[in-house]
């Protein structure tokens, strides 16, 4: 697999052309030894667009290399998963590594990543399709696509690898072992839709939802692979995920991400992207001094969208009890983040009880704190 971008600069097309190359293309192995280049023709083509599995192209070799391949990653990438990557920058004719952190998702089922020092290299121009790496597994987290620079943070957009296997179905395992259903595995969770149907009724009448089991019970693939696609699916829902003790363990910067994800714009997505990569040194503070805030940002997404359809928004929190279990409060004197955490989210709360919004928050059993929930 690789960018069909990569594939239209090889065949000397457009960078954003519809069509695959007729023509053969050829394929080498430089990090591979004793591997002789070969031929591969397209068989799978997603050219460049603004949608989600786009700019993707799937190469089929015309003959065995005889080397084997990776997998993707059996779980879906949290942010502040680590990765490393091999690339072509401009003048690095035998090839560069690359290293970073996953960040948020943003539009199209993509990904942010970044580097986390300014000195070597980071994903550019050369390295589009490459693989990202888990430096732990050997697993594929995902591919870069696109790169940008704002002079002071080198930011990239990559597809996770359930954008990856959008394109190519074969990729993906429908059978995850101890892993949760993802939403991107909806098509293989089936079973449950007497309990998705219980909790889309309990959300059309309560502000707050809290689904209670026993660790490994199902509860966030429930949410994630039975709840959250059948609310897509009516499409008058936003849905906001997000995790209270990750990538960090300051639940106010992990809401505070999460929030200013919802206000990412189709038409810029690198503008939007760079933009709130910048409010998310200051938001989390604003959150802490003044929790109404959360009430500002939700009115305001609501407002803007409903001039076109109603909207209903759902925040889910998974795994909540993540909020006592992980994270670390610093001071004892002052409102605690837990505190401040909580505040924000009864400030969400007030307001689903007067407009057109639901919030959903993830719990455990009640006596028990353990495993994840939602």
């Amino acid at each position: 697999m690789t960018c069909a971008h990569v594939v239209n600069a090889a065949g000397k097309a457009t960078w954003n052309s519809k069509e695959p190359p007729n023509a053969q293309l050829r394929i080498e192995f430089p990090f591979a030894a004793n591997v002789t280049a070969t031929t591969a023709s397209v068989i799978e083509w997603r050219p460049p667009d603004d949608k989600p599995a786009a700019d993707i192209a799937v190469l089929q070799l015309d003959k065995d290399i005889g080397v084997a391949c990776y997998r993707t990653a059996l779980a879906q990438p949290e942010p502040g998963q680590r990765f490393w990557t091999k690339g072509f920058p401009a003048g690095q004719i035998g090839g560069m590594e690359a290293a970073g952190k996953l960040g948020t998702r943003v539009e199209f089922g993509r990904m942010l990543a970044q580097g986390e020092g300014q000195e070597g290299f980071f994903i550019e121009a050369g390295f589009s399709g490459a693989p990202l790496v888990d430096p732990q597994t050997d697993a594929v987290l995902g591919m870069a696509v696109e790169a940008t620079r704002d002079g002071t943070r080198r930011t990239a957009f990559v597809f996770p690898a359930d954008q990856l296997e959008l394109a190519w179905p074969p990729l993906a395992r429908p059978y995850k072992g101890l892993a949760a259903f993802q939403e991107s595995d909806a098509r293989f969770f089936q079973g449950r839709e007497r309990y998705v149907d219980e909790l889309v009724g309990k959300l059309d009448r309560l502000p707050l939802v809290a689904v209670l089991g026993r660790s490994g019970a199902g509860k966030s693939s429930l949410v994630r692979a039975g709840l959250i696609p059948r609310l897509r699916a009516q499409g008058d829902w936003h849905v906001l995920v997000f995790r209270p003790g990750s990538p960090t363990d300051n639940p106010l910067r992990n809401f505070a991400a999460a929030l200013l994800d919802v206000f990412a714009g189709p038409a810029s997505p690198t503008a939007e992207a760079m933009n709130r990569h910048n409010m998310a040194d200051e938001f989390p503070g604003r959150l802490y001094d003044e929790p109404n805030e959360v009430i500002v940002r939700l009115r305001t997404l609501a407002e803007a969208r409903s001039r076109l359809e109603p909207l209903r928004i759902l925040i889910v929190v998974d795994p909540f009890e993540e909020l006592f279990t992980t994270v670390r409060d610093p001071s004892e004197a002052d409102p605690s983040s837990i505190c401040a955490f909580v505040l924000c989210v009864a400030c969400a709360l007030r307001l689903a009880r007067t407009w057109a919004a639901c919030s959903a928050l993830c719990s455990d059993h009640p006596r028990r704190l353990h495993g994840s929930s939602t």
